[in-house]
């Protein structure tokens, strides 16, 4: 991740967090784990502006789940509101 062109920004080597057991029983229960801080600040704002770029200029959709039938959500796919995709 980088900042404007010539302005290079500290590469990230490793999560500033530790996982707690916590941690490890929602993702093997739910599929996901949400760890606040895992994240330098700096990189979370290059994120989130490249996020709204996108969005600004059509460029992410509701994602889908396929069931492999191919004929897409007419044989049992999921649309997913909340996730989004490039």
């Amino acid at each position: 991740v980088s900042g404007l062109p010539g302005d290079p920004l500290p590469p990230l080597h490793a999560l500033t967090e530790t996982l707690k057991a916590a941690h490890i029983t929602h993702l093997a229960e739910r599929g996901y784990v949400i760890v606040d801080g895992a994240l330098p600040p700096y990189i979370c704002q290059q994120l989130k502006a490249e996020m709204e770029t996108l969005a600004k200029n059509d460029q992410m959709w509701s994602s889908q789940t396929y069931d492999g039938g191919g004929d897409g959500l007419a044989d049992g796919g999921v649309v997913h509101k909340h996730v989004h995709e490039t």
